[in-house]
């Protein structure tokens, strides 16, 4: 457990990433919703994890969602593993933003 300065421990949230039944990632987020911005802090895929188009476009679109619930309409990604995959990520979630802005 981490302490920061305080006596009760700082516990940290990651959320799943599941895929077809099984876990295929964790995703550490914060919200700043007066900015708009959903940071993904960290986002790792698990061992063993095939890395593809679809999954890549999967992940960005529940971003995505998960983003425009929390009030936020813009996605920044600072650090994924593997690097491989935060690019292409990061490229979906553009490619997201540009369909929301067109549709808008």
């Amino acid at each position: 457990m981490l302490y920061a300065g305080r006596e009760a421990p700082l516990r940290l949230l990651t959320l799943p990433i599941l895929r077809r039944g099984t876990l295929a990632g964790r995703v550490d987020a914060k919200a700043h919703r007066r900015a708009g911005v959903f940071e993904i802090k960290s986002l790792v895929l698990e061992p063993g994890v095939r890395m593809g188009e679809r999954l890549v476009r999967d992940v960005a679109g529940a971003l995505a969602r998960c983003a425009r619930w929390h009030g936020c309409l813009d996605v920044r990604v600072a650090g994924v593993q593997p690097a491989l995959f935060g690019q292409g990520l990061a490229a979906a979630l553009e490619g997201t933003a540009a369909e929301e802005r067109e549709a808008a």
